[in-house]
């Protein structure tokens, strides 16, 4: 291995550039120079007077001047007016950088305070760096919000949360701020009325100089009416879907199944028959039979009866039952009969609709023998729970929903409702849909 070796290069010395910048780097080095300068000036001068001619004092006088002006003069020059004057030029081309930041930042001001997106700067408490001090809110944020400047600075933004505001996307903020990460969300936010409305929030975390984390800018936009717009949208979509199903469901109904009623009357009608040509007929019999007893079924699911007072929990019995038909599950429902007094048609036939397409899901996937359904009130919300002891699957790999999911997530999402997935591999499925009630 190489070792190291003395530095023997010279370019540790000074160099002249080096040595004047060590000479002019303070008044006292300047002063000392020139007085070094005019002494030793004024011995060279003397001598030379002393091997020249006699000359009167006046004569001297003016000899010693010249002289010692054309010996100071590039001395003064060069160690006191060329840095004076690069000093000159120096702060004239700083001040005219500030001045373009100061211009730059003026602009840059004004369009944050007139941007129509709420901006909001924090500053990092170092005791706690998940807690935010506002210190700079924009004319957006205030009309956004509800509250006045002064209100809001000195505050936190937990000043915009409230009692529905996602737990769980709380909890995801404040994994994304305790690793100084960016992040963007949707959530809903409180005015100081009390109004709800939702926002999408974007956050940065800014450093200092040194690298250090000091604050978190974030920009705010209200989405409230986008996100009316999207209920609208999936309500229209789903209440399409809602005329479709019970159209087939009363074509199947009305027509299917009374042309097999016909056909059943009409085989019961068929007499003298003996040996084969009677076990076939009663094989018919019993074809149509079962046919009829699946176009019911089925017309049923698609087109449920109107629901009324306790007609949900009598639709979900009878749901449940159809699922299980050659009961190889066991399932049980929970159904509190509180939840009546918050229930309307339209919300009764999302969550029939939506305990259809997860058992659909169950039956189809999950290879589960025990399921578990309940509807409660709790606190100010109706809670859905399906669950199920099947093989479970990672929720993560997952890429985007499918058809079953999509519809049940849109189903929640018209109500304002949350909807939650628990699952993992081999340990079984649980959803959790949660529903806001006044």
């Amino acid at each position: 291995m190489e070792q190291n070796k003395p530095n023997t290069d010279s370019s540790h010395k000074l160099s002249p550039n080096l040595l004047y910048k060590s000479l002019i780097k303070s008044d006292i080095n300047i002063f000392i120079l020139l007085s070094f300068s005019i002494f030793i000036s004024e011995i060279l001068i003397m001598l030379l007077l002393k091997r020249l001619p006699s000359f009167s004092t006046w004569s001297e006088a003016v000899i010693d001047s010249f002289i010692l002006s054309v010996i100071i003069f590039p001395i003064i020059y060069i160690f006191l007016f060329k840095p004076l004057r690069a000093n000159i030029l120096k702060l004239k081309k700083e001040e005219a950088g500030l001045k373009e930041s100061e211009k730059q930042l003026k602009l840059l001001s004004t369009a944050i305070k007139n941007a129509t997106d709420g901006v909001v700067i924090t500053e990092i408490d170092p005791a706690d760096i998940t807690n935010q001090i506002i210190i700079y809110v924009n004319d957006a944020y205030v009309e956004m919000s509800g509250y006045s400047i002064e209100e809001v600075i000195g505050k936190t933004p937990k000043i915009l949360q409230g009692k529905k505001t996602d737990k769980e996307e709380l909890r995801r903020i404040r994994e994304a701020i305790l690793n100084y990460k960016p992040y963007e969300m949707e959530i809903l936010n409180y005015k100081k009325n009390g109004k709800v409305f939702w926002s999408t929030v974007s956050i940065t975390p800014v450093a200092n100089a040194e690298g250090v984390y000091t604050h978190w800018v974030g920009i705010k936009r209200d989405v409230t009416n986008q996100k009316k717009h999207q209920r609208d949208i999936r309500k229209a979509t789903i209440a399409a879907q809602e005329k479709e199903k019970y159209f087939i469901g009363s074509e199947l109904h009305d027509n299917v199944l009374q042309l097999l009623i016909g056909s059943l009357f009409s085989a019961s009608l068929i007499k003298n028959l003996s040996g084969n040509d009677l076990v076939r007929m009663d094989e018919l019999k019993n074809h149509i039979l079962t046919s009829i007893n699946e176009i019911r079924n089925l017309s049923h699911q698609l087109a449920p009866a109107g629901f009324k007072e306790s007609a949900l929990k009598e639709s979900f019995e009878m749901l449940l039952n159809s699922f299980n038909a050659d009961d190889k599950l066991n399932i049980l429902l929970d159904f509190d009969d509180e939840v009546n007094q918050y229930l309307y048609a339209d919300l009764q036939l999302n969550l029939y609709r939506i305990l259809q397409t997860q058992m659909q899901n169950i039956v189809k996937h999950a290879e589960a023998t025990v399921i578990n359904v309940s509807l409660k009130k709790t606190d100010d919300k109706l809670r859905l729970e399906i669950a199920d002891n099947g093989k479970g699957f990672d929720l993560q790999s997952i890429k985007g929903d499918g058809i079953g999911l999509s519809n049940i997530r849109n189903r929640t999402e018209i109500f304002e409702g949350n909807l939650t997935i628990n699952t993992s591999v081999g340990n079984g499925c649980e959803m959790i849909v949660e529903i806001p009630v006044s």
